[in-house]
């Protein structure tokens, strides 16, 4: 790119990192979460590594929710987990908010023995993620595609 990015504080809140990268463009967003990645490998500071971590998760979830299209089938919730900066794996898919609970649990008790709990955000789509260390366990609600919407011109 042939422009300077917008910079956010390494103090920002993670509200702020969000509505931050909500307004970026996906093509500097995508820059920006490149750069928040190769910051976090770069860091001597472990305050700035953990800041460029947090930055490249969030960075990381706004563009996943982007590419997704308009939910219109029925929903079913899921359980993942994984570490910052290195993706995750699903535990579980469950058909409803309430029977994914018990998992959810036993995945942040699991974070809470190993570290402890850092931060937890719920979010306006009933979602929920929590994190500690580099570790995180997130609950959310995702659409499930029938074959005529993947085939669909």
């Amino acid at each position: 790119m042939s422009h300077t990015l917008p910079v956010l504080s390494i103090h920002a809140t993670t509200e702020q990192t969000r509505a931050f990268v909500q307004h970026l463009p996906t093509d500097e967003l995508t820059e920006w979460a490149a750069q928040q990645k190769a910051g976090a490998n770069q860091s001597r500071l472990a305050e700035d590594r953990d800041s460029h971590i947090r930055g490249a998760e969030i960075a990381r979830q706004e563009l996943t929710a982007r590419s997704q299209p308009a939910a219109t089938g029925p929903q079913v919730w899921i359980v993942m987990t994984g570490e910052l900066g290195d993706g995750g794996r699903i535990i579980g898919v469950y058909a409803t908010r309430n029977l994914a609970r018990g998992a959810f649990i036993e995945q942040a008790e699991e974070i809470h023995d190993r570290f402890s709990i850092d931060e937890v955000e719920p979010h306006a789509d009933g979602s929920i993620s929590i994190s500690g260390g580099c570790d995180w366990v997130e609950l959310s609600p995702h659409t499930v595609v029938s074959m005529s919407e993947l085939s669909a011109p």
